[in-house]
């Protein structure tokens, strides 16, 4: 018996970023909403909590596991989730039937010391139920289950994003660079696009790819095959970032062109 957990990785994770955070996330059988949640730190002391809701669109009884917990990024891994007593979630199985919707509280702990942003992550797992688990027992049988996560932040007041890039390196048509976070909460950069200049200012060539969230404090490692194309004339490079609140650009001088 194998199980097959298909698991919404980094690229597919913008793709719900970009949604309206108060629509639902859409899988073949079911949906959650929202797709983010934001909770504000209490001066007072009182945790902070909210409702996330799953509903079963599919004409069969499913069963869902929530877990979770504190969510870091490295350069090179932008989903780390280490298990925290931190996030609260009551209940954490649901079983619902054909059409039916289910509640989950979600809470945190009040952190008195928090100066900055903190970020979690709630992953919501389909669980395989018992009629297809006896069925998988009695031959081989590959099961598609699904498993996704959806973000947590937790915000003080005054807390600020730091948009920048560095490390921007182009290596034989390469184009390396970073997506920095020296800024005290998280921000979504929703586009990113490359665009190769001649040394009158023309563009020869553009290039785009997505990016993701950039918690505060983190960087993101990027890279880029260039176009060969006229790549002797390129005398520039310039990185133009979108993200949700503002857009800024980068630009790497290359006299020499970007050759392989």
């Amino acid at each position: 018996m194998i199980y097959l957990k298909r698991a919404l990785l980094a690229p597919i994770y913008l793709g719900l970023a970009l949604l309206s955070f108060s629509s639902p996330v859409l899988a073949d059988d079911f949906s959650v909403s929202p797709t983010q949640i934001n909770l504000d730190y209490s001066p007072s002391g009182k945790a902070p909590n909210t409702v996330l809701t799953i509903r079963n669109i599919s004409s069969k009884t499913i069963k869902f596991q929530l877990s979770g917990g504190i969510w870091s990024q490295t350069s090179k891994d932008k989903m780390q989730i280490t298990p925290s007593d931190d996030l609260i979630l009551f209940p954490q199985v649901l079983t619902l039937g054909p059409g039916e919707s289910g509640e989950a509280r979600v809470g945190l702990t009040n952190d008195e010391t928090i100066n900055a942003e903190k970020s979690y992550r709630i992953v919501v797992e389909q669980l395989p139920d018992a009629q297809t688990q006896k069925a998988a027992s009695k031959s081989f049988q590959i099961i598609v289950l699904t498993k996704f996560s959806i973000p947590i932040f937790l915000k003080p007041q005054n807390t600020t994003a730091q948009a920048t890039v560095q490390n921007m390196i182009n290596q034989k048509g390469h184009l390396s660079f970073e997506l920095a976070n020296k800024g005290t909460a998280h921000y979504l950069a929703k586009e990113l696009t490359v665009k190769g200049l001649n040394s009158q200012g023309a563009s020869l060539f553009q290039k785009r790819t997505d990016g993701w969230y950039v918690l505060a404090g983190a960087t993101q490692d990027y890279g880029l095959d260039l176009p060969q194309e006229k790549c002797k004339e390129v005398s520039s490079l310039v990185l133009d970032v979108k993200t949700l609140d503002n857009n800024f650009s980068q630009t790497l001088s290359t006299p020499g062109g970007i050759c392989k």
